[in-house]
Formats: C-alpha cells, sequence, structure tokens
C-alpha cells in the first residue's frame, strides 16, 4: 500500500480528530467535505485503519478496458491493411469491416503507444498573386 500526500493529509486530519485536537467541522474544511463525509471517514478509520481511508478501486483495472488482443489486431491492421488512413477513419473501417467497436481516443493512444504517427493530409498551397 502507497500512500499518496493527499491520503498522508487525510489520514493526520482523522487522527488530529481521534486525538480531540481538531473539530470534525475544521476537518471538513481541511479536507474540502462534508461533516457527513468526515464522520464516515472517522469510522472506516477506526475499523479498517489507514487502509479505510484509500478509495476501494485503487490499483483495479478498469471493467471497461479493451482487450489486449483486440489491441494488438488494431495495431496489426494499422500497419496493413489500414496504414494510410487517419485516426477517425480507421475507427470508422475497423467498425465497418471488421466489427471492431473501439473510441478514436483510445485507438490513438494504442497506436501511439505502438509507435504508429498520425497520418496528415497533404494540403494544396494556398494560392497567392
Amino acid at each position: 500500500m502507497i500512500l499518496t500526500m493527499k491520503d498522508k493529509k487525510r489520514a493526520n486530519v482523522i487522527s488530529a480528530i481521534m486525538d480531540g485536537k481538531l473539530k470534525v467541522e475544521d476537518a471538513g474544511r481541511i479536507l474540502g467535505r462534508s461533516v457527513r463525509q468526515v464522520f464516515r471517514m472517522l469510522k472506516r478509520m477506526r475499523e479498517q485503519g489507514i487502509e479505510g481511508l484509500i478509495h476501494k478501486n485503487r490499483g483495479k483495472q478498469s471493467p471497461f478496458r479493451v482487450k489486449e488482443s483486440i489491441r494488438e489486431k488494431v495495431i496489426m491492421l494499422a500497419k496493413g491493411k489500414y496504414r494510410d488512413v487517419n485516426d477517425t477513419h480507421m475507427k470508422e473501417l475497423l467498425f465497418k469491416g471488421e466489427g471492431i467497436k473501439i473510441g478514436r481516443e483510445t485507438l490513438r493512444t494504442t497506436l501511439r503507444g505502438a509507435g504508429i504517427l498520425p497520418k496528415q493530409g497533404k494540403r494544396k498551397p494556398k494560392y497567392r498573386r
């Protein structure tokens, strides 16, 4: 368990309440929480210790994460079949042609992580007299 500075501050403030050095209302102002939330933190600190103050989803992977097999397939297609296509167009082609539904930003981060640079169209130079 690694504590961030925010977690340490929260633990110190809750400890100060337990020691009687700080009022719950003051702690709420310091932490930017309501009195009710501070009482909930105080209860969790008494029951579970410092671990009770840490968010329960910390360290867990998102349930909406794109599977690694799909990421590898997208990278393979980007290097082959769709190598001359920009990100937004590729997203559309993946959905229509391959049946892969992936967000544009997810696609972009996946491709940049694999070292595939963005495709930029060539603009016609502006005419000047």
